[in-house]
């Protein structure tokens, strides 16, 4: 980090908590790029396809208590 960041940081985090959350959200924002503008409507073709395949058996979900417990075991 910058000098001038350190700086600004000593400062900021004496603010008041709501302040720095909104100081935080700004940054966030600033931080995102245009995206693509036909995303949600390749999500949404994206999650049919998923949801066919299921209903039709082409593939087989996993129950979600499995997945955790993997997950946990994996990450414990």
């Amino acid at each position: 980090m910058s000098q001038l960041a350190n700086d600004w940081m000593s400062l900021l985090v004496k603010l008041p908590k709501s302040d720095r959350a909104e100081i935080a959200h700004r940054l966030l924002e600033s931080l995102d790029e245009p995206g693509d503008p036909d995303w949600e409507t390749a999500w949404v073709e994206e999650l049919l396809k998923r949801a066919s395949r299921l209903k039709s058996g082409a593939v087989e979900g996993i129950p979600f208590d499995e997945i955790m417990a993997k997950l946990r075991k994996k990450y414990a």
